[in-house]
């Protein structure tokens, strides 16, 4: 017994109050049931009635008789097919910096194989790699301009994203690592939330990471800047495209990072630009994307300890620095290990001889009336 129940099918069905108890649904059955057998024609003609018009109307072959239609409309309007303009006014230049140091060359593969197959026509790429790295030639069969960078075999990661996005020249750049795939409406998806937002320098858009038996969201989430200040980024690396007008006025000086160089580079941004999340899932990370899960614990806290000095009370907006950012999580964490240091003496000490004994003889005084206060 529904509303949609009874204008499709009217009364060429049989109905059970919906809202009754389950003994009075299971008599209205019984009731139907001996209508059925008492009436079996024009039950037969009943349910053909519903039959025929469930066939005519919601059988799924009428339901998806335009998904050819609309799948083409949806591929085009999500740029994952070029439908030859853009909804941008001008198909301003993008130049994707694409770090290959220390990539194997099917990874190098996949993600320029990946960048041919965008839908912005206006796109070349800048491969970084190390001096003792060698091109591929069928690197350069990718549809895509490619150029290529060589930085030294023990620079450190930033220095290859630093040198890179001092090479490029497109008004807009993004930063890929080795072993990304990007869909092919990446670029065009974030490209037309640049254009639609004068105000905004950095748009990102979430990310698929493929973990154990199953496939995770990255990234995806609105920017949060208290959670890049204390370190944990809200955008996955790869994910986003930024304004290079007065990029490198900011990046005068190489931070010389490994695992949390992108991480220094989107901090950089936050200083100066807003981001915004474009709410799309427009690429696929490698399962070794995360360098700071790959790093020795040491090795990070030492990199962590850099940017604090690098940005040391720097305000990103109002108030905000990241030493104010990470007290506000340091503080919590400092009172609950207190507490439980306190718990735990306590348990210790109600566990001890003495306190056993001072307990008893405590209890021995209340017993006699002698005053325990004494």
């Amino acid at each position: 017994d529904h509303p949609f129940i009874h204008e499709a099918f009217g009364d060429a069905v049989l109905y059970i109050d919906a809202e009754a108890t389950a003994e009075v649904q299971a008599q209205q059955i019984d009731a139907h049931m001996d209508w059925i057998r008492n009436h079996r024609e024009a039950a037969i003609a009943l349910a053909q009635r519903a039959h025929s018009h469930f066939t005519t109307h919601y059988a799924l072959e009428i339901l998806l008789k335009n998904i050819a239609t609309l799948h083409q409309t949806v591929l085009t309007k999500k740029h994952f097919v070029s439908s030859g303009h853009l909804q941008i006014e001008v198909e301003l230049p993008v130049q994707v910096v694409l770090l290959g140091g220390h990539h194997s060359a099917e990874a190098i593969g996949r993600s320029l194989q990946s960048l041919s197959q965008q839908t912005y026509p206006n796109l070349s790429v800048l491969l970084v790699q190390t001096e003792q790295e060698s091109e591929r030639p069928e690197w350069h069969d990718a549809d895509v301009s490619l150029t290529h960078l060589t930085v030294s075999a023990d620079a450190p990661a930033s220095t290859a994203l630093w040198e890179g996005l001092a090479t490029t020249h497109g008004d807009y750049v993004g930063v890929l690592d080795a072993g990304t795939v990007l869909h092919p409406n990446h670029i065009s998806t974030l490209c037309q939330s640049l254009q639609r937002d004068p105000n905004c320098g950095v748009v990102y858009s979430g990310m698929l990471q493929a973990q154990a038996d199953t496939t995770v969201f990255q990234g995806f989430q609105p920017f949060n800047l208290n959670q890049l200040l204390q370190f944990n980024p809200p955008l996955a690396p790869g994910s986003f495209l930024m304004r290079r007008e007065g990029l490198m006025d900011r990046l005068n000086r190489d931070p010389y990072l490994n695992a949390t160089a992108t991480l220094c580079l989107l901090l950089h941004l936050a200083q100066t630009q807003r981001f915004r999340f474009s709410y799309e899932i427009t690429g696929e990370l490698s399962a070794q994307s995360d360098n700071s899960a790959n790093s020795q614990p040491e090795e990070l806290e030492a990199e962590y300890i850099a940017l604090r000095l690098i940005f040391w009370h720097q305000e990103f907006a109002s108030g905000k620095t990241v030493q104010s950012a990470q007290s506000l999580t340091e503080e919590p964490a400092h009172r609950s290990r207190a507490l439980s240091d306190a718990q735990a003496r306590i348990a210790a000490m109600e566990s001890s001889k003495f306190w056993k004994l001072r307990t008893q003889w405590i209890q021995l005084k209340r017993r006699l009336g002698i005053s325990t206060t004494d």
